[in-house]
């Protein structure tokens, strides 16, 4: 989830309804939880005046250590020590057009949000998660219920075998408990 995962998603709108309205994320967790925020590189303070577009690249995580968290946080009031950086919001886009979003999370958040995330499916390079599944003990296998891989239902256990078939290509994961 740190190096992201490819989602399909109506763009044109603001980061918040993005979150809420499509991902089923509550307000509160992200005006609450969700300190950090970058979208297509650029810190965010305003949630709801920046607007996802197809193609972009949107990073999710909840406080940092230190002075860089502090600096990076959303609203924060160390927020103008990174001027050059920050994302100054949109003008509206078209609203409604399907297209994709790489979705980076980190920290506490992909234990919270991650699971849901993949409930609902993400698009990855097969050999790249083939890869990280290879590494997997017991434990997590026990945990995967049932994995659907393009549509067709995969042994957890085979999961990473069947990703090895399918090279670089993206394929769409969706894990269940």
């Amino acid at each position: 989830m740190r190096e992201g995962v490819l989602l399909t998603a109506q763009t044109g709108c603001s980061i918040r309804r993005l979150l809420c309205d499509q991902l089923g994320i509550p307000g509160e967790y992200v005006d609450n939880r969700i300190n950090t925020i970058f979208l297509d590189g650029r810190a965010v303070d305003d949630v709801d005046r920046s607007m996802v577009r197809d193609g972009s690249s949107l990073a999710l995580s909840a406080a940092m250590p230190g002075l860089v968290g502090a600096t990076m946080r959303k609203g924060g009031i160390l927020a103008s020590m990174r001027d050059g950086i920050t994302h100054r919001g949109d003008n509206p886009c078209t609203p409604g057009k399907q297209g994709s979003l790489r979705l980076k999370l980190y920290n506490m958040v992909v234990s919270e949000l991650g699971p849901d995330i993949l409930k609902t499916g993400v698009l990855v390079e097969a050999g790249r998660i083939a890869r990280l599944f290879a590494d997997q003990t017991g434990d997590f296998w026990k945990a995967c219920g049932a994995c659907r891989v393009d549509d067709r239902q995969v042994e957890p256990a085979h999961l990473s075998k069947t990703l090895s078939q399918e090279g670089s290509d993206l394929v769409r994961l969706v894990v269940t408990p």
